[in-house]
């Protein structure tokens, strides 16, 4: 329990001045905190033994969050780009004589998209007006 509440102490040390400043600190964060969920993400579908792609996964939610807080125009291109190239790898995967490439590429996707389009919106709530208040409400529910 000490250690956890010391992690906890750490993190908000760093997370509530980097959500107040928000803009560069903020994507930082944030893009910090996804990239690491990302991977855990690839890790934990590998224990089950399944082979989902970690760099396109984690490059995929870092290349998301970029795209959607930079290039707000370019961010379904990116995606598309994305799902291309997953669907790709893991047909190459399948023709080299992956069974579950299939289910690979799912989780694959699956890792792209929730982390990376749908974590994106903690950056697009935190850019509107009154996004700090939104963001907080929206963290403490």
């Amino acid at each position: 329990m000490p250690k956890r509440s010391l992690a906890a102490l750490l993190l908000a040390a760093v997370g509530i001045p980097a959500i107040v400043f928000g803009r560069i600190p903020y994507f930082i964060l944030i893009t910090i905190f996804l990239g690491m969920a990302a991977w855990e993400y690839v890790k934990i579908f590998r224990a089950a033994k399944l082979s989902p792609s970690m760099w396109l996964t984690v490059g995929g939610v870092l290349l998301l969050l970029g795209a959607r807080t930079y290039s707000p125009d370019l961010a379904p291109a990116a995606l598309t780009l994305l799902v291309l190239l997953a669907m790709t790898l893991h047909l190459v995967a399948f023709e080299r004589g992956r069974d579950q490439a299939a289910t690979d590429f799912a989780v694959t996707l699956g890792g792209i998209v929730y982390l990376g389009w749908i974590g994106a919106y903690l950056l697009d709530l935190r850019g509107l007006d009154g996004g700090l208040w939104w963001l907080l409400l929206s963290l403490g529910s």
